[in-house]
């Protein structure tokens, strides 16, 4: 999970939520991991994932910066987008990940 800094907004239009997808798009080409379903709300994503040899922090924050980036840039603001790093629970039951 991805939360807004002071849960506010990252999303405010359909374009913002293209953009994030497709920065996300470009860099899970190169990584190891597989979406299995993900929510775009106003404030946050939720991702279900599996993830597989890489080092997902790195790639969190790559996508994170590249979004904050684009947000900051489009909409002349300045300062973190994001509220602290990913948020994360691992799935370890059937149940769960359908729950998710």
């Amino acid at each position: 999970m991805f939360r807004g800094n002071e849960k506010r907004s990252i999303f405010n239009d359909d374009e913002d939520r293209y953009k994030f997808i497709k920065i996300h798009s470009s860099k899970m080409a190169h990584s190891m991991y597989y979406i299995y379903a993900y929510c775009l709300m106003t404030n946050h994503v939720l991702l279900v994932m599996k993830e597989n040899a890489e080092v997902i922090d790195l790639c969190f924050k790559s996508i994170n910066v590249s979004y904050a980036s684009y947000f900051n840039k489009k909409y002349i603001r300045a300062g973190h987008l994001f509220q602290d790093r990913f948020r994360s629970e691992y799935i370890d039951t059937e149940e769960y990940f359908l729950a998710a």
